[in-house]
């Protein structure tokens, strides 16, 4: 997660595949997707929904930094 002016861009990850990111902006309460150069979604990460869902999603999916 990387955070600058209400502003958070989170790494989605399926297993050790990157597969995309999703920054969400809290201010607007808004939420952008960029998926890898596949251009799909196999494992169903657009389905998670509005803005609320996004950060509970993420909040609880959420690993621990690899240092």
């Amino acid at each position: 997660m990387f955070r600058l002016l209400d502003y958070e861009t989170w790494n989605l990850y399926w297993e050790d595949e990157w597969v995309g990111q999703v920054t969400i902006n809290s201010t607007d309460r808004d939420v952008a997707i960029t998926l890898s150069e596949m251009g799909v979604d196999p494992h169903g990460i657009l389905r998670v929904g509005n803005f609320a869902r996004w950060v509970s999603w993420l909040k609880s999916h959420q690993r621990p930094r690899r240092h």
